[in-house]
């Protein structure tokens, strides 16, 4: 039998944060905070980087990645579930 990756260990506690928290965008910034705060909690090792963080919630919950591109600059958001295109455009200025 194989033996589970930390992060697969706590899935259900990453889960559950994200599906009761009000928000539905994240910024990469959101989710390196997100996990930097819950690191230690869900016994994470320090070399579980964000891109890595994300791409397991992306390929196995129900995080997306959604890339905007602009002329000059892409736009990544994420989003968990059901977010409103309003919301996502909303958050790419910090003015709303």
């Amino acid at each position: 039998m194989a033996r589970l990756s930390r992060l697969s260990i706590a899935k259900p506690d990453i889960v559950a944060l994200f599906r009761q928290s009000a928000r539905k965008t994240y910024t990469t910034s959101d989710i390196k905070q997100i996990l930097d705060q819950n690191r230690a909690g869900w016994r994470l090792s320090s070399s579980t980087t964000v891109s890595g963080f994300s791409r397991f919630l992306i390929e196995s919950s129900d995080l997306r990645q959604e890339k905007i591109e602009f002329p000059y600059r892409p736009v990544v958001r994420f989003t968990w579930g059901d977010a409103s295109t309003y919301s996502i455009i909303q958050s790419i200025s910090a003015s709303g």
